[in-house]
């Protein structure tokens, strides 16, 4: 009997990578729907990936979001202290939460935590 089947390691980690993102996908068939407002964002502060829930609490589609485009659904004067804080937890790897103001398109401001 050979080790891993006859496979190679390369060969193994890329079926793990592969399950993991299929995994993944499924996770954000899952959540697209629910009526809580969801986002993921990388490690340079970029909105990878919102879902329609996020999108009406800011009055943006989840497309609009995208980007660097959520940034502009926060209230101005939280930008930065945001910003500058989800930076400092991803250099230090922290858990990060901030309490910041969410500005609807129709000008309702909107109080969260994330």
């Amino acid at each position: 009997t050979l080790p891993n089947g006859g496979s190679s390691i390369v060969d193994k980690i890329d079926s793990i990578s592969e399950t993991l993102h299929i995994q993944q996908q499924r996770y954000k068939l899952l959540v697209h729907d629910l009526d809580i407002p969801l986002s993921e964002t990388n490690a340079e502060g970029l909105c990878i990936w919102a879902n329609i829930a996020h999108g009406r609490l800011t009055g943006r589609s989840p497309e609009e979001l995208l980007g660097t485009n959520w940034i502009n659904a926060v209230y101005k004067a939280d930008r930065k202290p945001l910003m500058d804080g989800w930076m400092e937890a991803v250099k230090y790897g922290r858990e990060f939460q901030f309490d910041y103001t969410i500005i609807h398109t129709d000008g309702t401001e909107i109080p969260v935590s994330a």
